[in-house]
């Protein structure tokens, strides 16, 4: 049996990766009504920490590449961070709050000129886990100082793209040498992402660039048809399916992509998925997808698939 998470860094890692991991004895929760998220607070110091990590994804779907640091700031500097307003670059340091004996301690690591009154901005601190080749040791002797690199993430801007189905913006990212196969921290695909919103135009740019049309995110099992069935996008269910989209691929619930469409009650695009096939595949209720619709009370879908 491996050994329990003795650090915080550890716990974060493990956070990320929708696993369970142990707090260090340190730190209490504590939640924060107003801004509708939770804290751990170092007992020594009071430094209120973000319950989970802000990642910045590398863009592969494995857990490699990626280091812990930590950014010190005012409450102001936390919303902004969570809001993803972030700078170009951001001081950080590897070093978590309870490292530090006091608030004082952590802006003199930061090199403040009078660390009491730079303190207030060394109050409440946001665990980043980003790519490693984002990030830079400075050259300060006797301190912990890195700098993060936001102005040379490619990835969070592609992807929001892929969100929004802007065209313009993937066909950039795809120039600037972003792979068109790009997932998130949970492996969910730019080109899932595109079908979410619906827009055909940036799942062809995608597939394309040569983003695979048939890749499952690693939580649920779901495709980018599924997505796209789900939402009734027609037109990008059928340009999923011009390349080859596999209708036979069921997720972690056993549930086809035409299950989804019958979830949602998308007709049109319940009735083109059923011409090709899985009327009668049953999901892990043994469900097929007319008894999903019926029970979702979607009666004309679920006439159609009958």
């Amino acid at each position: 049996m491996a050994p329990p998470e003795t650090c915080l860094a550890d716990f974060m890692e493990a956070t990320a990766r929708n696993q369970k991991g142990t707090l260090p004895e340190t730190y209490g929760y504590q939640a924060d009504v107003a801004m509708g998220i939770g804290y751990w607070m170092e007992t020594t110091n009071q430094c209120k920490v973000v319950e989970k990590p802000f990642v910045v994804p590398n863009g592969l779907d494995d857990f490699q590449g990626y280091v812990i640091l930590y950014a010190y700031c005012s409450e102001e500097g936390v919303k902004s961070i969570l809001e993803g307003q972030l700078p170009p670059m951001l001081p950080a340091t590897t070093k978590e709050p309870s490292s530090f004996p006091t608030l004082e301690a952590i802006s003199e690591n930061f090199g403040a000129k009078d660390p009491k009154a730079a303190s207030v901005n060394s109050k409440f601190c946001v665990a980043l886990r980003v790519p490693a080749e984002l990030t830079t040791k400075a050259d300060t002797p006797g301190r912990d100082l890195w700098i993060v690199r936001f102005d040379q993430d490619l990835i969070s801007p592609f992807l929001q793209a892929a969100k929004e189905g802007n065209v313009a913006k993937l066909k950039a990212g795809l120039e600037a040498g972003v792979k068109a196969d790009v997932v998130d921290e949970d492996g969910v695909s730019a080109l899932m992402m595109a079908a979410m919103t619906g827009s055909a135009e940036a799942c062809e740019v995608l597939l394309k660039g040569g983003a695979g049309v048939n890749w499952a995110e690693r939580n649920a099992g779901r495709t980018a048809l599924m997505f796209a069935s789900q939402g009734g996008h027609l037109d990008a269910v059928k340009t999923l399916l011009a390349a080859k989209a596999d209708t036979s691929k069921v997720d972690s619930e056993g549930q086809t992509s035409l299950h989804w469409a019958a979830v949602g009650g998308r007709l049109e695009v319940a009735k083109l998925l059923a011409s090709i096939g899985q009327k009668g595949a049953k999901n892990k209720e043994g469900q097929t997808p007319a008894d999903v619709a019926e029970k979702m009370k979607h009666e004309e879908t679920a006439a159609a698939l009958k």
